[in-house]
């Protein structure tokens, strides 16, 4: 129970890791 619990918050933080790194590059015109 306890691991599926920090599974999913893995899974929600490399998701917001994600988001803020693709939001950074469309502000500085990407690559």
């Amino acid at each position: 129970m306890l691991s599926v619990l920090l599974t999913a918050l893995y899974v929600v933080v490399c998701l917001l890791l994600l988001i803020v790194v693709l939001m950074q590059q469309g502000k500085g015109g990407g690559l």
